[in-house]
């Protein structure tokens, strides 16, 4: 569905990635983990096309970036990307027209998502007037209004309590029960660990571990104790960045 190879990117003197290497395939949610300025935004924009790599090669959807496999694409970024000042459904039948959805299949499925997350009832409300976890909610369900074959959701639980961010829960669920590809970046680890079937674990432009979170987990194990996530994230990245220092 989505690899990198060998790709390196770098901005002036910066390398953000250094060499990365990794496949994500269908039907699997694959975790993309790391601090803040590991990578892993740089990685989502060579995905999307927006920037290009120095060296190295993405493939998408069995080739490279092209318009065409990128329509087939979902992205949830973690900044607010709404029309403030339009009403909810003619933000969302809007960007589903963006995706090629005809008009009617745009607010068709639009009206089901707002259904399904909740928020029919603020249909005709402007979206300024949403709060912080209603506006999440409508940016997830503007990423995959088109029920897109791959789609990359940046901190998608961010604003959200535990009743909806349940529902995003089974929103992966179901996207990975029916082969739909999603790929994860968070800093919430313990989503990571119960969610994701591999995770790619990144720091300063490098991978440092990947696999399944089983193979991961059993990989960092000591003493016979099988350690956290968030374990091996504090291990990987602040003890070496406790070392460096």
């Amino acid at each position: 569905m989505l690899a990198f190879d060998r790709v390196v990117k770098r901005y002036g003197a910066h390398v953000a990635l250094d060499s990365v290497s990794f496949e994500v395939q269908q039907g699997e949610v694959f975790g993309l983990l790391g601090p803040n300025g590991a990578g892993k935004t740089s990685l989502i924009r060579l995905a999307l096309d927006i920037v290009r790599p120095d060296s190295g090669a993405v493939t998408v959807l069995g080739g490279p970036p092209r318009p065409e496999a990128l329509d087939d694409f979902g992205y949830l970024p973690e900044e607010r990307g709404l029309y403030k000042k339009q009403r909810v459904i003619d933000v969302l039948t809007y960007l589903g027209r963006i995706k090629g959805m005809s008009s009617r299949a745009a607010s068709a499925a639009a009206a089901s998502w707002l259904d399904r997350i909740g928020l029919a009832s603020v249909a005709k409300n402007r979206v300024e007037s949403l709060s912080k976890g209603m506006s999440q909610k409508i940016q997830l369900a503007a990423a995959l209004l088109s029920d897109p074959t791959l789609a990359i959701l940046d901190e998608p639980f961010s604003g959200l309590d535990p009743v909806n961010a349940r529902l995003v829960v089974d929103v992966l669920d179901d996207r990975r029960a029916r082969g739909k590809t999603t790929i994860l970046s968070t800093h919430q680890m313990d989503r990571a660990e119960s969610l994701c079937d591999r995770i790619a674990l990144l720091d300063h432009g490098r991978i440092v571990a990947i696999g399944t979170v089983d193979e991961v987990l059993r990989d960092h194990a000591k003493d016979e104790r099988t350690p956290t996530l968030e374990e091996v994230f504090l291990e990987r990245i602040g003890g070496a960045r406790r070392g460096a220092a």
